[in-house]
């Protein structure tokens, strides 16, 4: 067999070889590296925008609640105020139907 031709047949000795294949390991140790890295930050990020988002919705139902029960107290007076008009209308309604009653009979007894 030739020398020669053995040499250009195996391009890179074998050590040559193992450098490769040493720093494709580095390679996709370094990718493996970066994607964990990246996926721990999304993880974190995505907490952290949790947490604000249930901060908010906290703050929110809060307010809401506070609204809901300013709303509730307002409509109470609203009411107690209808009821009270209610209650001097009517008042009024038999004053004047006793004045109405008056001047009725005054005109029978004419």
């Amino acid at each position: 067999m030739d020398p020669t031709a053995v040499s250009q047949s195996i391009p890179m000795t074998a050590w040559q070889q193992a450098v490769i294949v040493v720093l494709f390991i580095f390679f996709l140790g370094g990718v493996y590296a970066f994607v964990r890295w990246l996926l721990n930050w999304v993880k974190a990020f995505q907490r952290e925008w949790q947490t604000f988002t249930d901060r908010q919705n906290r703050d929110f139902r809060e307010w809401m609640e506070k609204q809901r029960n300013q709303d509730r107290s307002i409509l109470t007076d609203i009411i107690s105020a209808i009821k009270e008009l209610g209650q001097k209308i009517d008042a009024h309604d038999d004053k004047v139907d006793e004045r109405i009653e008056k001047v009725t009979t005054r005109r029978r007894k004419l």
